[in-house]
């Protein structure tokens, strides 16, 4: 639960800034795919930490 939360804080923070830029520079097109990027591992991580616990 404290992945959640913290993913969440981050996003609340970092959101607005990066999703509503416009995507015409370089360094922001690397910021968005990193943001993205970011958000993927940690979805990817706690399903699998997740599902990883039902098989114990």
């Amino acid at each position: 639960m404290k992945k959640v939360t913290k993913l969440l804080m981050i996003l609340a923070l970092a959101g607005p800034s990066v999703f509503n830029m416009s995507c015409s520079s370089t360094f922001t097109r690397q910021l968005r795919d990193a943001a993205f990027a970011g958000v993927a591992n940690f979805v990817q991580g706690t399903a699998f930490d997740t599902l990883d616990g039902f098989g114990g």
